[in-house]
């Protein structure tokens, strides 16, 4: 079927569901995934503002944490408007500069 072009992936395991519950059951949740590449677009956007043209001296390794807490800054706790450009010395983090690696 798959083969022969007559049936999506999706369908075979929607009509072969009773033999292999299990994994008809895995099968139909990934083939139903919707796909998206916006969340990869706004990795390499912040990618882009963070080692842009004036720092360019950071190791890729910074770089990569850098974009990490940016990207997953909502998933590190939850934080009050007012908290949020505040450092822990309660500096602004407009503020802060980042300086070049060696």
């Amino acid at each position: 079927m798959l083969m022969k072009g007559s049936k999506t992936p999706l369908e075979y395991w929607q009509s072969i569901g009773a033999a292999w519950t299990e994994l008809a059951r895995v099968s139909v949740k990934l083939f139903t995934i919707a796909t998206s590449s916006a969340a990869s677009e706004r990795n390499f956007s912040t990618m882009g503002f963070i080692h842009g043209k004036l720092r360019n001296r950071m190791s890729p390794s910074t770089v990569e944490k850098l974009v990490y807490i940016k990207c997953n800054n909502a998933s590190f706790g939850k934080v009050t408007s007012g908290e949020a450009n505040k450092t822990s010395d309660g500096e602004s983090d407009e503020d802060l500069e980042l300086e070049p690696e060696d």
